[in-house]
Formats: structure tokens, sequence, C-alpha cells
């Protein structure tokens, strides 16, 4: 897509800027356009304190070059591609899009950007624009000039690529480093914009597949993509893949992407994830079940791969807990969710809390089970109830070892506005456990010291506690 000599002037003319003496070998002239238009009263200041004039532009174009000019954009990495056909320079830019920057060829100049806008319009776009202003400003000597006497000069993005590239090619290493000082940006070791991004993608695309949480998604499809690669590397289509093409193209398209984003809000994707994840706490409740009833001949295993019995199960729960609490913790540090939201995780884990209480049995009780096969086994690792609330391990060298009560402990760091009107029924909860023999179960009494200090911490000032839609499950 080559970018033609109209497209691409810019009127400009340098001030407060230099280079250092000796630093950079000098552009060549400007060329001074031959019927130089009267430039406006006010430049666009860019880069090095240069002064810019785009009347000679389109409106659409000075529109883009106008952003492109105030922009901050900066390179975060710089690489020369040679097919032995043609020979191009990358700069990844941090936003995320990649410019291309091709050696002249057979008299043919070409500038290239990965971004939606180059692509629709084939002209240069606010990235191109920054860049090359960014360029100008770094091997360009500062040009002497006085407000009385204004020297317009032009800046052509494809004429003079000859001598750009050797100079590109020069300072390949260290062009990241010199264009954000001339553009007076951070350069961070790593890319925040990249993981920001791609973690997004993930948890939009992940939120069509009820299986599927987003870590998980990113293991499966993206784990091994760069950002480098989905730049300019990688086709976007992934035969055979669908999420990861999705993937791909929301991650190159910003269009594609804001629209995902619009379709698939914040809050809709934080439940989804939070009914996954409660749903697979069902269905290993169910499998300790049908596991306690069928026998040893039944041999199952829950998501993480664990066998199915009482420690794994009370790991396996205790990790899906913390998960949904890390989980929250990280979307409300970004932007707050909705007050639903926030609800409804409360309500899935006071949920899990009355399940394991009714789990208060032997799961090697029955007739199936020929005790000789456990008989070594501590009541820990026989019942759920006395694995996770009632005697949980004290032992911090303990696989099983908790450093806070299970789920309850959670529950009481959230916002009293996110649980109040699961009061009841934690206060149901707190009489079911009252119930069991105290006196054997030394945890019982400090889970139901927990759940009294809630309720009575309660202010008179929140919400009126209302009666909760959850159910105290029955004993399976």
């Amino acid at each position: 897509m080559p970018v033609t000599r109209s497209q691409s002037t810019l009127q400009g003319r340098g001030r407060n800027h230099r280079s250092g003496p000796g630093r950079h070998r000098a552009l060549p002239p400007p060329v001074i356009p031959s019927q130089s238009p009267r430039p406006p009263a006010d430049p666009i200041q860019s880069y090095g304190g240069r002064q810019y004039y785009t009347e000679a532009l389109s409106p659409m174009s000075a529109q883009r070059a106008t952003e492109g000019l105030e922009s901050n954009f900066s390179v975060r990495k710089v690489q020369r591609h040679d097919s032995g056909r043609e020979t191009y320079y990358a700069f990844e830019m941090r936003t995320p899009v990649a410019v291309r920057i091709y050696e002249p060829s057979r008299g043919r100049d070409r500038v290239e950007c990965s971004c939606e806008t180059h692509r629709v319009t084939q002209s240069e776009c606010a990235h191109i624009y920054a860049l090359f202003a960014g360029l100008h400003a770094l091997f360009t000597d500062q040009q002497e000039t006085t407000p009385q006497t204004p020297a317009p000069t032009e800046i052509s993005l494809t004429s003079q690529l000859g001598q750009l590239c050797p100079l590109i090619q020069q300072h390949l290493t260290t062009l990241p480093q010199e264009l954000s000082r001339i553009c007076d940006v951070d350069l961070e070791p790593d890319d925040p914009d990249f993981e920001t991004r791609a973690d997004n993608i993930c948890d939009i695309v992940s939120s069509f597949d009820e299986d599927m949480t987003p870590v998980e998604f990113r293991q499966r499809f993206v784990e091994d993509v760069t950002s480098q690669s989905l730049h300019i590397g990688d086709s976007i289509l992934v035969q055979g893949n669908l999420p990861a093409t999705i993937f791909r193209l929301a991650f190159r398209d910003d269009a594609f992407y804001n629209r995902l984003q619009q379709v698939v809000p914040r809050d809709v994707r934080a439940i989804q994830y939070y009914k996954t994840q409660d749903e697979r706490a069902q269905k290993a409740l169910k499998l300790l079940s049908r596991h306690s009833e069928m026998g040893p001949a039944r041999q199952e295993a829950f998501n993480d791969g664990g066998d199915v019995n009482v420690p794994s199960c009370a790991r396996y729960l205790r990790s899906i807990v913390n998960e949904m609490c890390q989980d929250r913790q990280r979307r409300t540090s970004v932007a707050a969710l909705d007050k639903a939201v926030l609800n409804r995780l409360a309500e899935v884990l006071a949920r899990l809390i009355g399940q394991v209480v009714t789990w208060d049995r032997d799961i090697y009780g029955g007739p199936q089970w020929n005790n000789s096969w456990v008989r070594n086994e501590s009541s820990r690792n026989r019942n759920l109830f006395v694995s996770l609330i009632g005697d949980p391990p004290s032992d911090p060298g303990d696989p099983a070892w908790m450093s806070d009560l299970f789920v309850v402990d959670r529950l009481h760091e959230f916002p009293p506005s996110e649980w109040s009107r699961l009061l009841e029924f934690l206060t149901t909860i707190k009489d079911a456990i009252e119930e069991k023999d105290m006196d054997a179960l030394p945890g019982a009494s400090e889970y139901v010291a927990r759940i009294d200090e809630m309720v009575q911490g309660y202010t008179a000032t929140a919400d009126e506690p209302s009666s909760s839609s959850v159910q105290v499950p029955r004993r399976p």
C-alpha cells in the first residue's frame, strides 16, 4: 500500500530542539514547497518543540495528523525484516499497532500501519504521523529561525526514505529509548498495554464459553502469542480455531476491540465468570456425593485433575473461592462493578458455606465401601464439613492448611453493602453449626464467632437486611 507524496505533506518549522553536536547525521535539507501557503496563526506543537502546519492536507488527513502530532504514542520495539525480496523496519508501538517503513525498491516508497484506519483508507493514520514527527525531530538538526522570519519546511513521509532507512539501521537498538526521550514518554520494561488488552479480550471471548475461565482461555489459545507476533508477524486467521482468530482480530483492530467491549460489558463478563466458577463448585460436590454412593469402583476427577475424595474436594473448593475473590479485587481495582454483580458474588460464596455445612457425614460410611480401604483415614479426610469448617488443619505445613476461615473471612473483607442482604441466611448457617457437637469441632466455635461478629458489627446506618433468596440446602 504505497503512500503518495501528496498525502503525506506536513509543513513545519523547528523550534527549541537540538539533538546535540555530532549526535546524529542530519537529514538532507527539507524541501521548500514551490507555492507555500501562508502558515495559519495556530500551528500544532509536537515533539522536540517543533511546530507544524497542516493546511496543505485534506480535512481528514489534517485531523489524523493533529491527533498524531499531539499524541504521546511511543515505540516499544524496532526490528529489521528482510525477506529477500523486500526489507522493512517494523516499529512496534505501545498502542498497540505496528508501522512498517520499507526500504525504497524500484523507485517506490512505502509506509504501512496495521491499524484499521490505514487499512481502510490506505492513507496516513495518526500513528504514521506521530512516528515520522518523532523521527524528524530526532534526526534533523535544529533550524535556527526567528518568529519574525518563519521558514516553513516540508516533512514528507515517503520522500528521502533512502536517507532515512540508513539512519534507522544505524540506531536500530537504541531507537525506542531515543524516541521516548524525544516524545517525553517513559519507557517501561514490560508493556502493560499489551497485557491489559490481552486480558480484556480473553475475558470477553471466554464469556461465550461456560466451561472456560479467562485464564484457561489464555493458556489454551494465546499463551504462546507475543505482542510482536500479534502486531506484524502472524496471520489473523488461525485455521480451525475461531476463539484464537477472534483474539488476534480484536488485538489488531481497534474498532473491533472497542465494539466487543460494548457488546460484552464488564458487568456481564464478571457475572459469567462467577457463574462458571459456581457451576464448577456444584459439579465438585455432586462428584463427591456420587463417589460416596457408588464406592471405589467409580473413578472420576475434578476439573483440576485431583482425585475425587474429601481432601481433593476441599482443596478444589478453596481454590475456586480464592480465584473468585482475586478476580473481584482485580476488576474493582480497575473500575467499580455494579452492585448487583457484587451481591451475586457474595450470594454464590454464602451458598457454598451452606452446602458445606450440610456435608457433615462420612463419605466412606456406606455399605458399598470396604472399611479396609479407608481404615486409616482421619475424620478430616472423610468429612467435608470437618475438613473445611469443623476442624481444618492447623499446621501451616499441611497442604490442606488455610490461613483464613473458609469463605466467611473473605465475605467479612467485603463492604457490608455486598453481604448485608445475606445476614438472615448467615444466621441460619450459624444456628446449624451450633447444633453440632461443638466440643469435638474446635474450628466450629471460631467460625460461629466470626459470623456473630459480622452480624453484630452491621451498623444501624446500613441498609435494613431483608430475607435472602438463598435457601439453606437440604442434607443430601
